[in-house]
């Protein structure tokens, strides 16, 4: 209870690490909203005061002690998702960044395919412009092509190789060839 007081004076005062401390304890207690909204919300503060490079590393770091791509892999795609492809200014990260996010997408990708978990069209297109690396791409569409569902998948998919970027449509093609012959 105290800690908690203090660690939310911190956070009030724009200490991303206190905020990640507090994320921790939520994460043992299995508080998942709160954790996530510090995950979030560390990671906002660590963008107002580091490089980019350094906040996302913050970021990287704490979605790894999370084991969230192994445990929650399409909460991992929403998340890269929010913050460096929809968000209003996604940060431009350097070499070595670019590839701990790389490593991260493909690790939630593989989790997906492995258990088979159905339904993340939508989530796996939402991170289509961060598949640059060619592995990538193949994981992607090898990822699409485990999680669909069916005829509720469809127009998604038929959406992305009309409308989507050439990433989205490259990596849609395929299933959507297997999907609707």
């Amino acid at each position: 209870e105290h800690r908690m007081a203090m660690l939310e004076e911190k956070i009030s005062a724009g200490d991303g690490e206190a905020q990640l401390n507090r994320m921790r304890l939520y994460a043992k207690e299995k508080m998942f909203a709160e954790m996530l909204a510090d995950l979030r919300g560390s990671y906002q503060l660590f963008k107002a005061s580091l490089t980019p490079d350094q906040s996302a590393d913050k970021f990287f770091s704490a979605l790894a002690e999370l084991k969230l791509a192994q445990d929650n892999p399409s909460l991992v795609l929403e998340l890269l998702a929010e913050e460096f492809v929809t968000a209003a200014s996604p940060p431009p990260l350097g070499k070595e960044m670019v590839a701990r996010r790389n490593d991260i997408l493909s690790s939630s990708l593989s989790v997906i395919r492995q258990k088979k978990v159905k339904g993340l069209t939508a989530p796996v297109l939402g991170i289509a412009p961060l598949l640059e690396p060619e592995y990538l791409q193949h994981a992607a569409a090898q990822t699409l092509d485990a999680s669909y569902r069916g005829e509720e998948d469809l127009p998604v998919l038929k959406e992305a190789v009309a409308n989507g970027s050439v990433l989205a449509q490259l990596i849609s093609v395929g299933p959507l060839s297997k999907a609707a012959p």
